[in-house]
């Protein structure tokens, strides 16, 4: 879809930078970057371009259910979707979009003429974030000269820009199984939220949280271990991810 909608409109942006997106409602949206577009709800933008799957296809895609937007997020790589994890595991990040809109630059602008980021992040503040996700193997003298003209977009704008490479393990492992956890059938009661963040504000290891929780909460130690295990998610409870998550980590609310 974006390529004809760029062919018609490349004509259009000589002078600065335009954005184009395809608002919730499915309508072709085309603003100069010198106008106020920060707050544009971008985080409910449809997707610019289609995903093509054939047989052979070396990148995995598929949709992640993100806990932030309450919705389905599409992907199309395993790194694009470790991004996806990542900044719905944020707890700052209240919504996100994938390929949100495509950049047009002006006329006469060096390498190709146009750029779909990623993700857009809407913050709970209000502030956004924009991401490309590219492993490093894959940057090269091009790749830089894109991120940056789309940085300085970014930041005409007043929006963060990032570009995803990747998280070290067992960061990446340690999100990913805690994402398993991310559905509201996860959570406990509020009630019983509170008897576990008061039990914990000293901190304790798993194994011995349940021996403690399942007795006052009524509930099994397998229900216990899915409550810490979405708090943990939420951050709600803290512990190192940066080391294997075992039943003797230590969580702390």
């Amino acid at each position: 879809m974006v390529q004809r909608l760029v062919g018609m409109l490349r004509n259009l942006s000589a002078d600065v930078p335009r954005l184009l997106h395809i608002d919730e409602t499915g309508v072709a949206q085309v603003r100069d970057l010198s106008e106020d577009v920060f707050a544009e709800p971008l985080e409910r933008a449809r997707a610019v371009r289609d995903f093509f799957a054939w047989p052979g296809k070396r990148n995995y895609e598929g949709l992640w259910w993100s806990s932030s937007n309450h919705g389905l997020v599409r992907f199309e790589s395993l790194l694009e979707q470790q991004a996806i994890e990542w900044f719905d595991f944020d707890p700052s990040v209240a919504a996100m979009s994938s390929q949100p809109f495509a950049l047009l630059w002006p006329r006469g602008a060096q390498g190709q003429s146009w750029h779909v980021p990623d993700l857009f992040l809407r913050r709970l503040d209000g502030s956004a974030r924009v991401v490309d996700v590219r492993p490093e193997s894959r940057v090269d003298a091009d790749a830089v000269a894109q991120f940056d003209r789309t940085r300085e977009a970014c930041a005409a704008v007043g929006w963060d820009y990032e570009v995803f490479q990747g998280l070290c393990e067992p960061l990446a492992l340690n999100v990913r199984f805690l994402g398993g956890y991310r559905f509201d059938r996860c959570r406990p009661t509020d009630l019983d939220q509170n008897r576990v963040l008061r039990r914990l504000q000293r901190g304790s290891s798993i194994r011995d949280s349940l021996d403690d929780l399942a007795p006052t909460t009524n509930a099994s130690r397998g229900t216990v271990l899915v409550h810490l295990y979405n708090l943990l998610w939420r951050q709600m409870l803290h512990t190192d991810l940066n080391v294997p998550l075992r039943m003797e980590s230590v969580v702390t609310a």
